[in-house]
């Protein structure tokens, strides 16, 4: 019985996004539609491309939140909206980090060649 009840408690506070011990907001990821890139990629581009680090720097990324929304259609080609919010540390040579919170809106879609391609709409408060 005391276990049922402990797993209704924590079914009810996922669903109602209940704030971690560390005080940050953790939403649970929801289904991406189909066609639409998966974390791997999209955390590939985006340290690649947006959020790499400088010489003698290392970053590392925790993601609190990654927020499918609904797809848009241009022409022949689909954009797949996706809010992220990822804390990314910066560990300077030096022996200190920084951690910044990135919250951004994105669109992810494949490009005339079949590869995935990213621009960031805006950040979000």
């Amino acid at each position: 019985m005391r276990a049922a009840i402990l797993g209704v408690c924590f079914l009810l506070m996922t669903a109602l996004n209940v704030q971690a011990s560390n005080g940050s907001n953790i939403q649970q990821p929801n289904q991406a539609p189909q066609g639409a890139p998966d974390h791997a990629t999209m955390h590939k581009l985006l340290t690649k491309r947006l959020w790499a680090a400088s010489y003698g720097e290392k970053k590392t990324y925790q993601y609190q939140s990654i927020r499918y929304h609904a797809p848009i259609k241009y022409g022949n080609t689909v954009h797949f909206p996706v809010s992220i919010m990822c804390d990314v540390t910066t560990h300077f040579p030096d022996g200190v980090s920084r951690t910044e919170r990135k919250h951004e809106l994105f669109e992810f879609y494949r490009d005339q060649h079949g590869f995935w391609e990213f621009y960031r709409i805006r950040e979000i408060d």
